[in-house]
């Protein structure tokens, strides 16, 4: 675990707030003995929504001088970024995959 240099949690907000089970996991991934610390590794947290309880819980995960990068919108999606969604039966969806690009 040591080569590590990125640490990414998407969907943030479920992942580490107060009643989610993948707080405790979570905590016990990144204090495992060889997991880079803090200042070894960058830390990206994504979610549509942060409130200050998951902000303060995700101190402990990012560097002092961390920045929180919002769109302005509590629950929107940025409408800069494109959104392509395909509906596939699920004994297709690795066929599928494979042509994305």
């Amino acid at each position: 675990m040591h080569n590590i240099k990125f640490f990414v949690l998407d969907e943030a907000d479920r992942m580490l707030g107060n009643d989610s089970s993948f707080y405790t996991d979570v905590m016990n991934l990144v204090r495992t003995p060889g997991f880079p610390s803090v200042a070894n590794r960058q830390t990206l947290l994504f979610s549509a929504t942060f409130t200050k309880e998951v902000q303060d819980l995700a101190a402990e995960l990012l560097k002092k001088d961390h920045a929180f990068v919002s769109n302005g919108r509590a629950v929107a999606a940025n409408p800069l970024v494109k959104q392509h969604f395909v509906e596939v039966a699920f004994c297709f969806k690795f066929v599928v995959v494979s042509f994305v690009t």
